[in-house]
């Protein structure tokens, strides 16, 4: 089949003549576009190929054949690069890339972030520690942490900036970044799923937790003191609320933060004192969340 070439470029065309004879030497430089796809030629007349190539305001990637690359992920020199369905470099832009390795513990699509010079955001190799990032989203910014590869972690996370994906990620886990593709880092209070067998008298399917500025998780604290109020938390980083169990049916009342349980069947004495929670009862749950929080918990009745 004979190639069609189109120049993109003005040729440079240098001609010299013999004796007898004419001898035409022709140097073509630039982009070119040869059966539908656009390729790039250096000055010794060979196709750029593996590297970025500028046109306008915008770089192209030429692949190992040497044709422009469209909608793929680049990977030049350890750094990751995203190329849209122009074949242009994505800059200062978040990007969804279907995830090749997709299962049980990785999702179907990664999410990166490509910087303005379009390289995506990435944890260095060097790093032992997590590292957050404040970067722009829908609603203003929020803080995030990435992989080597590029790929922004949600979910719980360890210190070393590992995601957790067994049961017990809420225990070993220090900082937790939300599920279902947003990994904005978590601060303040937080009511998350958490799987633990060992709970038989616990309501609802997690625990709430609570995160300082900085992410990090509250562990290990019997007298956390938050907005002027204490609270304990276990070495997981659950809190842990403590409230008088009546066996009966005694009632309750909230004034001023003080929860009153007054005499009832089996409750021999009114018992009066500062509580740092919400409480809601029914005959046989007692629903509680943390004063200063905004998620709410519900129990079937």
């Amino acid at each position: 089949m004979k190639r069609q070439t189109k120049w993109f470029l003005i040729p440079c065309a240098a001609m010299a003549l013999t004796m007898g004879s004419a001898l035409v030497s022709f140097a073509a430089t630039g982009w070119a576009e040869e059966n539908g796809e656009w390729v790039y030629y250096n000055n010794d007349g060979s196709k750029a190929t593996d590297v970025f190539k500028k046109s306008g305001n915008n770089w192209f990637y030429l692949d190992s054949d040497g044709i422009m690359a469209k909608n793929q992920l680049i990977e030049d020199d350890g750094n990751y690069f995203y190329v849209n369905s122009a074949g242009a470099m994505v800059t200062n832009q978040w990007r969804s890339i279907e995830n090749e390795d997709s299962g049980s513990d990785e999702p179907d699509e990664w999410w990166y972030y490509f910087q303005s010079n379009g390289k995506a955001v990435k944890k260095s190799g060097s790093s032992d520690n997590v590292k957050f990032v404040t970067l722009p989203t829908s609603t203003g910014q929020a803080k995030f942490t990435f992989d080597d590869e590029g790929h922004m972690l949600y979910g719980w996370i360890d210190e070393s900036g590992e995601m957790l994906t067994d049961d017990d990620a809420w225990k070993s886990g220090m900082y937790y970044c939300s599920d279902n593709g947003d990994g904005r880092m978590a601060t303040g209070w937080k009511y998350i799923p958490a799987v633990n067998d060992e709970d038989d008298d616990r309501e609802g399917d997690g625990y709430w937790f609570y995160f300082s500025t900085n992410g990090k998780k509250t562990v290990d604290n019997d007298s956390k003191k938050i907005n002027g109020r204490k609270y304990r938390f276990d070495e997981n980083g659950a809190v842990h609320f403590e409230w008088y169990n009546n066996p009966g049916t005694a009632s309750s009342s909230t004034v001023n933060n003080t929860i009153t349980l007054r005499k009832s069947a089996g409750c021999p004495q009114a018992v009066s004192r500062p509580f740092p929670a919400r409480m809601w009862t029914r005959r046989h749950t007692t629903m509680m969340r943390p004063i200063g929080s905004t998620q709410s918990q519900t129990a079937a009745w």
